[in-house]
């Protein structure tokens, strides 16, 4: 603390910003406050909150009062659904007569998204190889060696060769962040997945399995593979997924940003009720956009993090799970599921009319129109975005975030 009122020759800050607001203010905001208050009344400085979970609002119980009542905070979330809802928390406290005087609906609340109006690194376009880690070791699986021509393993580590191949048929595909079911759909991802490797093993360049437990094994060189980038336990991958799913733990900044910069997709598999539609911005997000990576997300995805554009990433109709859009951008087929179908029952797809689909027992089920129209548009779209896209999205919010700072710096 220190540097707050020593350094810049002298004067102090006039601005102190916390990076993450959630975790600082609990730390730092009372040593904070008595420099405030020990400053003259032209040395004041105003304290700038960086927000990226508004559901954890404890912080602002304890610490925030009396930097509202002296008009000294500025919050700043890192998306506007964040920013939506600690406008609430502070409707809410505004509205209890002991907080009347604190003044906590005056609180500027406003989004800067953690974007840098950076190309993409130079080594994010080059083939490079990025170790990761299956989660069982294939060689002695008993079910053979993985082909030479595919790939090389040792000890369960596999040193692939790959890289952004914008065009072609889409591989490789990344899930980031901590290993949390609750906040991620991994098991309906990985059950989607087995269920689609059972049903078209070929749709994804694996070879039929030998039994109903065996796992899957790479047909060719661009078989399918998930990517699980971030860190905590990894022993919720099934068995049969062995050679699909990629573990990728403790990077360092550069293999981090090149991994993410060398996917062919980004995939939110964000879990209903985890908070990231509502309340908390993802990482998986804003990383996705600053490695120039296309996300797979939905209208709801879109409305939440408003600052996405259609251009930079793949639109999926809402009633199509992750999985199911993935095969169908591999494959650039569509062949719609009805309510209550399972992979389970044998299916016969009515290709003509593209409005029907036969369940057992020859019941016939109508999907709705708009849904094949949506997954033909996202075939049409294609999963690739032009690098003139890059620079118009990056410069867009580029130009809000100084607006946004310009406010800061004039205390506006």
């Amino acid at each position: 603390m220190a540097g707050v009122d020593g350094g810049w020759e002298g004067r102090g800050a006039d601005v102190v910003v916390f990076g993450t607001c959630e975790i600082d203010m609990k730390n730092y905001s009372e040593e904070l406050w008595k420099i405030w208050l020990a400053r003259p009344a032209d040395r004041k400085f105003n304290l700038i909150c960086i927000v990226h979970n508004a559901g954890d609002f404890g912080w602002a119980e304890k610490y925030s009062g009396d930097w509202a009542r002296v008009g000294a905070l500025r919050i700043l979330p890192i998306s506007q659904h964040v920013v939506n809802a600690q406008r609430k928390n502070f409707i809410n406290f505004a509205d209890a007569p002991d907080r009347y005087h604190l003044g906590y609906s005056h609180i500027p609340v406003e989004a800067h998204i953690p974007i840098l109006p950076i190309e993409r690194f130079s080594g994010f376009t080059a083939h490079g190889k990025h170790t990761g880690q299956y989660i069982f070791s294939p060689g002695g699986d008993g079910f053979g060696e993985l082909r030479t021509d595919v790939s090389e393993v040792e000890g369960g580590v596999l040193d692939r060769t790959w890289g952004r191949r914008d065009g072609k048929m889409l591989r490789d595909v990344c899930i980031q962040g901590n290993f949390e079911a609750a906040r991620r759909n991994y098991v309906i991802i990985f059950a989607d997945l087995e269920a689609e490797l059972d049903l078209d093993p070929s749709a994804w360049g694996y070879l039929p399995p030998t039994s109903p437990s065996a796992p899957f094994i790479p047909a060719d060189a661009d078989n399918f593979i998930l990517h699980l980038a971030g860190n905590g336990k990894d022993d919720f991958v099934p068995s049969r997924l062995k050679r699909v799913v990629l573990i990728h733990k403790a990077l360092s900044y550069p293999d981090f940003f090149s991994l993410m910069g060398s996917m062919d997709m980004v995939l939110p598999a964000f879990k209903d009720g985890g908070g990231y539609y509502d309340r908390q911005a993802s990482s998986t997000v804003a990383m996705a956009m600053q490695c120039e990576t296309p996300l797979l997300v939905t209208p709801r995805i879109l409305e939440a993090y408003s600052y996405l554009t259609p251009k930079t990433t793949v639109i999926r109709p809402q009633s199509i799970s992750e999985v199911s859009a993935l095969k169908i951008l591999r494959t650039s087929r569509f062949a719609p599921p009805a309510l209550g179908y399972t992979h389970d029952v044998e299916r016969s797809y009515d290709d003509a009319s593209g409005s029907t689909l036969q369940k057992e027992g020859g019941e016939v089920v109508e999907m709705h129109a708009s849904v094949r129209r949506e997954a033909e548009e996202m075939i049409a779209r294609g999963w690739t975005t032009k690098e003139r896209d890059w620079r118009e999205f990056k410069k867009g919010i580029r130009e809000k975030n100084r607006e946004v700072a310009k406010r800061i710096v004039l205390d506006m």
